[in-house]
């Protein structure tokens, strides 16, 4: 027996003082209603109902116990109407995680728009280079800027940004001219440590695909801040070019070796897999993929 559809089959039972009007309720039979009563009864071992061929009255154990349930099953109604609304209706928290610069740069000057679009909806958002667990930490969106591994996350693609060699104009004259990718060894190089090889950088050119050892001169987690470092003549780096573009612009970085600067990384859209997406989730999804 389905305890849970007897309580409400027992409930409509007492409300509508009918067997038959309850079952038109409950879209169910009557022969089917009065067995559930039946069964209800039967695990309980005692009659709640008092039943003649007029009328349907409640014995008081079944008044006590319908006085006890049916509250709870107006709650339970309640959380299952509130639970629909946050999968179906644009409310609650989203919570996302996003790269630092990446976040700064593209994705939080189109939240204004966002939020005009949905003001119901709160958003907590985190910056992070940080690779976080977004089921255990309980993200319902990332953004990922990688070659992605296999796992049980679903991942939109979001953007191609190519990988740029760059160093100050001032540096550049100070030190020995950058002609081949071999160059970059006798140069002091400025590294990014949130990756497994911070000085091995891969360049290509066409077909042409090399990897150089570089020296660090200067480690940080941060891509701006290297730029920034760069900028101050400590040497060369490697960062895609949504960090470097406001400093190429401003011409406080140029590109070095720039026929090898075609290898390109992907931003992924990613959130866990789930039978039922909330609408939230599907909202700044379809919001991000329409403005990248």
């Amino acid at each position: 027996m389905d305890r849970l559809t007897a309580l409400r089959v027992f409930c409509a039972v007492v409300e509508h003082s009918s067997f038959s009007r309850a079952a038109v309720e409950l879209n169910m039979s009557v022969a089917k209603v009065s067995k559930l009563v039946q069964g209800l009864e039967h695990s309980l071992n005692t009659s709640l109902l008092r039943r003649n061929t007029r009328r349907i009255t409640v014995t008081e154990a079944g008044e006590s116990y319908y006085q006890s349930m049916a509250p709870l099953l107006e709650e339970m109604a309640n959380v299952d109407a509130r639970v629909e609304q946050m999968t179906t209706s644009l409310s609650g928290t989203l919570r996302m995680t996003v790269p630092l610069d990446f976040g700064r740069r593209l994705i939080m000057p189109l939240i204004p728009e966002f939020k005009t679009t949905y003001p119901d909806l709160e958003l907590d958002i985190e910056l992070s280079d940080r690779h976080s667990d977004l089921v255990a930490e309980g993200f319902d969106l990332a953004v990922r800027i990688a070659d992605l591994k296999d796992s049980s996350l679903i991942a939109k693609p979001l953007g191609r940004y190519a990988m740029l060699c760059a160093a100050s104009p001032d540096y550049l004259a100070r030190h020995e001219p950058i002609r081949t990718p071999a160059d970059l060894e006798h140069h002091p190089c400025l590294t990014y440590s949130l990756i497994s090889q911070p000085t091995v950088w891969p360049l290509s050119n066409g077909d042409e695909e090399t990897k150089v050892l570089v020296r660090s001169a200067l480690q940080l987690n941060n891509g701006d801040l290297l730029a920034q470092s760069a900028s101050q003549h400590l040497g060369v780096l490697y960062q895609p070019d949504f960090i470097l573009k406001p400093y190429l612009d401003a011409g406080q970085l140029v590109t070095v070796l720039p026929e090898w600067q075609q290898r390109r990384v992907n931003a992924w859209l990613v959130y866990p897999a789930r039978k039922y997406l909330p609408m939230k989730v599907q909202a700044m999804v379809g919001f991000l993929e329409g403005r990248f």
